[in-house]
């Protein structure tokens, strides 16, 4: 019934830059699992995400800027391939300059109070 030769039919193609429809929730969830200090929440701000290159590739992908302002200011790129969250990386200043910032209130609401 089903014989016969089989076909080897490649792989679906995954759009390398599809949008991150969802990135706030992706991100708020894989911090709310690596930070453990509540104070490193406080005061984090999101940038909406931007085709940019990442390291030395030249190839672009949807990144996100998100800037802590706690104890240890820093300012982190969340990157994604295929709309899902690969690396959590530090930011160049090229990669997060002039962003438009909004206050990120996801990742307080993913994190309880202890």
């Amino acid at each position: 019934m089903f014989g016969g030769p089989k076909h080897d039919l490649p792989p679906p193609s995954v759009d390398a830059n599809l949008y991150p429809s969802n990135y706030r929730k992706q991100i708020a969830t894989m911090l709310a699992t690596h930070l453990t200090n509540r104070a490193d929440f406080h005061g984090v701000l999101i940038a909406q995400p931007e085709l940019k290159p990442v390291a030395e590739s030249s190839t672009p992908h949807y990144v996100v800027c998100v800037q802590f302002n706690g104890r240890n200011p820093r300012t982190k790129v969340a990157v994604f391939l295929g709309g899902d969250l690969t690396q959590f990386i530090d930011a160049t200043p090229e990669q997060c300059t002039g962003e438009a910032y909004q206050s990120f209130t996801e990742l307080e609401l993913e994190t309880p109070q202890k």
